[in-house]
């Protein structure tokens, strides 16, 4: 995901998506919220929640009201005694966090280390991992551990130009994917019928979110976001693409709530 402008091209995302008016400071600002209700189920000390509660309740005040999703899951008690802070450090190689609320857990990579690599099946591929960034070369694939119900990956991404490709996929289904227009005259985003074009390229390098509910697939590339309906669950493991030219990677955050099944077995290994 870095710095050249796209001439021309598609994303495609298979199956559901749907514009976000979250802003990227929006994004942040969830994730961090995310993180801190997390730890401050797990604290002990009435003066540590009270200072975690502090800080979450200034947090929430920067941003828009939220909508009530009608597919909330209920906490479940016993991932709830199960996953503690000390087993995420030991089960994962990013830095990690569950919401016991919500069965939420978010996984960030900053891709500083070969070893945050530990979290995913390489798949025979041999990916790199400098400065910050994680680079699939084409025909590679990395799918990660984690089987998540719903989901959201957000992150930067740099591609190269060229047709059909998929960046980022689910286990059962979903996919986001680039392509470049055969006569190179504008670049689009398109999900399955729908499409939209732009006369102004967007950027090889931006922003992605990558959204999955059992209702949707959603997309926001840059500034531009688009989203279908789905009649079945589109989760499961997130696999990420080297596509044809290769793929590259930045920021990357996993968050989502996780198949209770799976969860119990892998946390009890």
């Amino acid at each position: 995901m870095r710095h050249l402008v796209l001439a021309t091209g598609f994303l495609l995302v298979s199956l559901t998506c749907a514009s976000s008016a979250d802003t990227p400071g929006d994004d942040a600002i969830r994730e961090a919220i995310t993180i801190l209700e997390a730890r401050k189920s797990q604290v002990e000390k009435k003066d540590d929640q009270d200072k975690i509660a502090k800080a979450i309740s200034e947090l929430e005040k920067l941003l828009p009201p939220a909508k009530k999703d009608a597919g909330e899951v209920k906490a479940d008690p016993e991932l709830a005694k199960l996953i503690t802070p000390a087993l995420l450090k030991k089960k994962f190689a990013g830095k990690a966090a569950f919401n016991p609320k919500t069965n939420e857990l978010t996984l960030i990579y900053s891709f500083t280390d070969k070893a945050e690599l530990a979290d995913f099946a390489l798949n025979e591929s041999k990916p790199t991992v400098m400065g910050g960034t994680l680079k699939l070369q084409g025909g590679e694939s990395i799918t990660h551990v984690v089987d998540f119900e719903t989901l959201t990956v957000t992150g930067v991404i740099s591609v190269e130009a060229e047709k059909f490709s998929k960046r980022i996929s689910t286990t059962k289904g979903a996919s986001l994917n680039s392509t470049t227009n055969m006569n190179g005259q504008f670049f689009s985003m398109s999900i399955m019928e729908q499409e939209a074009a732009f006369e102004k390229a967007p950027n090889l390098s931006a922003k992605v979110e990558f959204t999955v509910t059992p209702k949707r697939v959603a997309v926001k590339w840059g500034t531009t976001g688009l989203g279908k309906e789905t009649t079945e669950p589109q989760g499961g493991q997130v696999v990420l693409h080297g596509a044809t030219k290769g793929t590259k990677f930045q920021k990357l955050v996993l968050t989502g709530k996780i198949e209770p099944t799976w969860a119990k077995k892998f946390f009890s290994e």
